[in-house]
C-alpha cells in the first residue's frame, strides 16, 4: 500500500470534462472549418463521427491545460486535452459557446490533430 495520498482532480477540470463528454455524446457542437482540422482528423484516421467518439471518451487523465482565455472571444475559455487515438497522441482544443437551447452550451472544437509536441498530462 502506498503512503502517497490519492490524486484529487480539481473540480473545475472534472466539470469541464463532464460537459465536454456530454456535448460530444449528443453531437452538440461543431468542428471549426480549418484545413488543420480536416487534415488532422485524416492523419488520425478519423471521420467526424470518429472524432466525436474520441471526444466523448475523454477522461481527466487526458487533460493537458486550461481553462485558458480564448483570444477570439473574451467571454470564453479554452480547454486542451491529449487523448490517445490508436497509437498516436492527439492535440484537442475545445471551448463552450453559449446557446439558447438547453443545456445552454455547445462545443466548439478548435483543433484536433496529431500532437506536434510532448503533451503534459498532469493527472495521468
Amino acid at each position: 500500500m502506498s503512503d502517497e495520498p490519492p490524486l484529487r482532480f480539481p473540480v473545475e477540470v472534472v466539470g469541464a470534462v463532464d460537459r465536454i463528454v456530454s456535448g460530444a455524446r449528443a453531437r452538440r457542437g461543431w468542428f471549426m472549418h480549418r484545413r488543420a482540422n480536416r487534415r488532422g482528423k485524416r492523419d488520425l484516421g478519423l471521420t467526424d463521427d470518429g472524432a466525436w467518439d474520441v471526444i466523448a471518451a475523454l477522461t481527466v487523465a487526458d487533460y493537458h491545460a486550461g481553462p485558458e482565455p480564448d483570444h477570439h472571444f473574451a467571454d470564453r475559455q479554452l480547454w486542451v486535452f491529449a487523448p490517445l487515438v490508436g497509437t498516436a497522441r492527439a492535440y484537442l482544443k475545445v471551448s463552450f459557446r453559449p446557446s439558447d437551447h438547453p443545456p445552454d452550451t455547445t462545443l466548439v472544437v478548435w483543433s484536433i490533430h496529431p500532437a506536434r509536441f510532448e503533451m503534459r498530462r498532469p493527472y495521468a
